[in-house]
């Protein structure tokens, strides 16, 4: 695939409110030790049991912070310059004992809540609510098969569940706006399993003004048991290619095939912070550490600390491929999985860190 370095003949992929950001405020957060968004956990509580979890959800676990404490968590992103809020969950947000309180709050704040969600729970009363709250969704859906989906999320019926949920959130007027960022996400996470439906998503999700967004496999949580599911880089390779290849040609967009979330990249260690369901502080979701936790540290004290400033400025100690790639400004591979691959081998947390992208498939 030719890489078009100008793409002065192509549009910009389109954005999601709240959750992706233009790369010139990425750099000013980073420069001035602010925040554009956290990342956040409620609760283990969920409603699917899919194979791939990186927090192994299911049932709630006894030390979880508080309400209140995630309350006092969104007040200090928003000190620091934070632009929304990204409930991610641990489990299933909308079934959060506090879901509506916690989205009022946010709002109140005047920041935009980012909700991700496996859709089943949402009715036609709470797509009308989060949609009034100004909340973007990014609902699951792994697979247009109905067999694949239910095996993915874990549970029988769960596909028409997440279909239903998917169209009562169009239904409010998630799609209809035709100005200004996108409202609603498809989060699907590729595998071995559903590698091939991923371009019939994709397609969905532009002819719907939806974003796609596209993850690959984590080696976390309940997805370590499934290392043989997650796709080879040649595999890898030929889905993101084909992806921009539909882009280009039916949508006039183009974008990098290297970054390590299709269509958009990850720059998130830069500018974001992530809180998981025990109050520890992370730079992202797959570095699954507890060096870091709200109980003893606020963000600000957390932003300062050696390893988040090891990571807010990991482009300056990448080492392999990734340190020299032509690419930098704009991407610094998955720094989840350099981090994942390399504790898995041994590695120190600042060592593992700044490892290449193992799943990169340039110069290949």
């Amino acid at each position: 695939m030719k890489i078009n370095k100008t793409m002065n003949q192509y549009k910009q992929p389109p954005k999601l409110l709240g959750y992706n950001f233009d790369i010139e405020d990425i750099y000013l957060a980073r420069n001035n030790n602010k925040l554009l968004s956290i990342r956040i956990e409620t609760s283990r509580f969920c409603n699917l049991k899919c194979i791939y979890c990186n927090s192994d959800s299911g049932k709630p676990i006894n030390n979880e912070i508080s309400f209140h404490q995630i309350q006092n968590i969104i007040k200090e992103a928003s000190e620091l310059g934070a632009k929304s809020i990204i409930i991610i969950g641990g489990g299933e947000p909308t079934i959060y004992q506090y879901f509506r309180e916690l989205v009022r709050y946010i709002n109140a704040l005047k920041l935009v809540p980012v909700i991700f969600t496996n859709g089943i729970a949402i009715t036609e009363d709470l797509a009308g609510f989060l949609y009034k709250n100004n909340v973007s969704v990014i609902a699951k859906l792994d697979s247009f098969k109905e067999e694949t989906q239910d095996f993915l999320s874990g549970e029988y019926g769960s596909y028409k569940k997440i279909l239903s949920g998917i169209e009562k959130l169009k239904n409010v007027g998630y799609c209809d706006d035709t100005k200004g960022d996108l409202r609603l996400g498809i989060s699907f996470v590729t595998t071995k399993i559903n590698l091939e439906g991923c371009l019939n998503i994709w397609k969905y999700c532009r002819n719907n003004r939806i974003y796609p967004n596209q993850e690959f496999l984590v080696p976390n949580g309940r997805a370590i048991n499934i290392l043989d599911l997650i796709p080879s880089n040649e595999e890898i390779r030929k889905l993101k290619n084909e992806l921009l290849e539909i882009d280009r040609k039916d949508y006039n967009i183009d974008w990098l095939p290297y970054k390590p979330l299709t269509g958009s990249g990850c720059l998130q260690m830069f500018y974001n912070l992530y809180i998981d369901v025990i109050g520890n502080i992370r730079p992202c979701a797959a570095i699954q550490n507890d060096i870091i936790n709200i109980n003893h540290f606020s963000l600000k004290e957390a932003i300062n600390h050696p390893f988040i400033q090891f990571a807010r400025n990991i482009d300056k100690y990448l080492e392999g491929k990734c340190s020299k790639c032509e690419f930098i400004k704009e991407c610094i591979g998955c720094r989840g999985n350099a981090y994942t691959i390399g504790k898995l081998n041994g590695k120190d947390d600042y060592s593992a860190l700044k490892g290449e992208d193992p799943f990169c498939f340039k110069d290949e």
